[in-house]
């Protein structure tokens, strides 16, 4: 395995298999257990290097962490706004708080390897029509079927498609297996459909005595093609999404803030108006800004 290959299997896999938090979770909450079945698949798929009793200890601590911090942190705050309030009233603020922060951080963590298998399989799609065209190309060279995985893995500019080719080398470099064995281990594991059917037809057509150049040029164009209709798609959503954001981010927001100060020089108003004012202008609008900041960097990252 080339030194190239081999520190871009390094980044897909996430440097060392554990570190030493997941060690200290492991010494705590790990347990003797037989690896989940579904717990395993996503973890594969997420090529996150963990057993599911190893990623079960890691989500345990880290919830107990995030409790702590929501109770030491909603404790200081009720002691410091409400001043009112008892001793006992301020640690069952805390122990509310460390409670919803708790079970909300442990629904987040144990949900980590399904959303890292999300974002690894947009990133294969997103790469997937411009890798096949280079393993076309390869292709037309003459060039063997493991030695084009070993070329595909140290491009980096095909992200999450480069990454799946070092593991498909590292099975046939370190592992030993044939060409055919790693490529359908890698069917196995491939969170993306579109590279599982890829995989799957260059076996089925090298199994059957096909041409595999035919099939690597008949799949870079039929992906090319899907790729302008994917593009297509992606700007009609953009153009819908971009009218959304004008309407409820910047022309709702502002219409509320005049007709809202307006009512407060108006004598006599109610003084909850201001509240509302301040609330707007410092919470509307902010959470509004960032939820479609969000939104638009996670259609820029599928386009």
């Amino acid at each position: 395995m080339t030194g190239g290959t081999a520190e871009r299997l390094g980044r897909a896999g996430g440097g060392s298999r554990l570190t030493v938090f997941d060690r200290w979770a492991w010494k705590i909450f790990g347990r003797k257990e037989e690896d989940a079945g579904a717990a395993y698949d996503a973890l594969t798929r997420a090529h996150w290097l963990r057993t599911p009793g190893e990623f079960r200890a890691y989500a345990l601590l880290l919830t107990v962490v995030i409790s702590l911090a929501a109770a030491a942190v909603a404790g200081v705050v009720a002691d410091l706004l409400f001043r009112w309030m008892s001793p006992l009233g301020i640690v069952g603020v805390a122990l509310g708080c460390a409670g919803v922060a708790g079970g909300l951080g442990y629904a987040f963590v144990s949900d980590l390897p399904n959303s890292r298998a999300l974002a690894r399989r947009q990133g294969i799609d997103r790469h997937l029509p411009r890798a096949l065209g280079f393993v076309a190309a390869m292709s037309c060279a003459d060039v063997p079927l493991d030695e084009i995985f070993r070329d595909l893995a140290g491009q980096a500019i095909y992200g999450e498609v480069a990454n799946e080719a070092a593991w498909i080398v590292r099975d046939t470099d370190l592992l030993g297996q044939d060409i055919l064995s790693a490529v359908r281990a890698a069917v196995r594991r491939s969170p993306s459909p579109g590279w599982e059917e890829f995989l799957q037809g260059l076996v089925t057509t090298a199994e059957s005595g096909g041409d595999l150049r035919s099939y690597f040029l008949a799949q870079a164009d039929r992906y090319e093609r899907d790729g302008a209709v994917r593009v297509q798609s992606q700007l009609e959503r953009l153009g819908t999404y971009a009218e959304a954001y004008v309407t409820v981010a910047v022309a709702f927001p502002l219409f509320l803030l005049v007709i809202l100060t307006v009512f407060t020089l108006i004598e006599g108003t109610a003084d909850h108006l201001l509240t509302l004012v301040w609330l707007t202008a410092l919470g509307i609008i902010p959470a509004a800004e960032i939820a479609f900041g969000v939104l638009f960097r996670r259609l820029g990252e599928d386009a």
